[in-house]
């Protein structure tokens, strides 16, 4: 049986986020109209350890890295930027455990909440994260910093589909 571990990310790190990502941008191109969105530039051009600093969890099955999470502190929660699974490791749990990690570290930190942002309609997300507690949020339940992400992500993303803010609060 396969081991499986989460670690935390260190700077060197960043350098596999990218194959980690285009993998498992892989199962957009199951939706029809997705296809172009993997030629966008998403979270791993814009995260490293000379960027905005955040927190960086991998997860790994026997040692081999199938996944990962980057958040950072967005308003008085921290912030899901990214969340990756390989497709070879989707639906055996990793996804559920990194948001897992992810929130025991926010809640350690003393912060309010996480928050993401994601596709209404994608079944691994808004209904991924629906089912693990999270809820959309409204705008009135968005912080200042937040909302403005939002708006930035909704110009950029919602060529592809309905984009929601989503929030789990401690």
């Amino acid at each position: 049986m396969p081991r499986i571990s989460i670690r935390a990310g260190t700077a060197d790190d960043f350098a596999l986020l990218p194959d980690l990502e285009a993998r498992s941008d892989q199962s957009y191109l199951t939706l029809p109209g997705f296809g172009a969105l993997l030629d966008e530039i998403n979270i791993t051009d814009d995260a490293g350890p000379d960027t905005e600093p955040g927190t960086l969890l991998f997860i790994a099955e026997s040692d081999a890295p199938i996944g990962f999470v980057y958040a950072y502190d967005t308003d008085d929660c921290t912030f899901i930027s990214q969340i990756a699974v390989v497709p070879e490791a989707q639906k055996h749990g990793a996804g559920t455990a990194l948001l897992q990690a992810i929130a025991n570290a926010a809640q350690q930190a003393g912060k309010r909440g996480v928050t993401l942002m994601t596709y209404r309609d994608v079944p691994w997300n808004a209904p991924f994260y629906a089912k693990r507690g999270y809820n959309v949020l409204t705008p009135a339940e968005m912080g200042p910093e937040l909302s403005a992400r939002f708006a930035r992500d909704v110009t950029r993303w919602s060529k592809f589909g309905e984009r929601c803010a989503m929030g789990l609060f401690f």
